[in-house]
């Protein structure tokens, strides 16, 4: 995956992935796309708004690193000790379980911040 499409992803792959059939994953992030498009569409910057949504934006961004932590908490890092994971895996694991408090730490950051 390109570094463009890591940037444009619209609907999270941590949920896309585990549906059992996978074309109902790729139906899911399609319908995402075109509902993203949709509303890009309607927007408008202008109405009802006097200033820039920044607030807004962090504090979604704030909200999906904290989805993020958990994630790579209670999934990926937890995962070491229910599963039969390759050497590699495991390192994989162990590397989540290092970046997840980095991860809360910067949603942590951005609630100050936005206080």
């Amino acid at each position: 995956m390109s570094e463009k499409d890591w940037q444009e992803t619209v609907f999270r792959h941590t949920f896309t992935r585990r549906l059992a059939l996978p074309q109902d994953a790729v139906m899911l992030e399609r319908l995402s796309e075109i509902f993203s498009q949709f509303c890009n569409e309607l927007a408008d910057p202008e109405l009802g708004q006097s200033d820039s949504g920044l607030q807004a934006d962090l504090e979604a961004v704030g909200r999906d690193l904290c989805f993020l932590e958990g994630f790579l908490e209670n999934n990926i890092a937890a995962s070491k000790e229910v599963l039969n994971l390759t050497p590699n895996e495991a390192a994989l694991a162990d590397r989540a379980a290092q970046l997840a408090p980095r991860v809360a730490e910067l949603a942590a950051e951005i609630r100050r911040a936005l206080s």
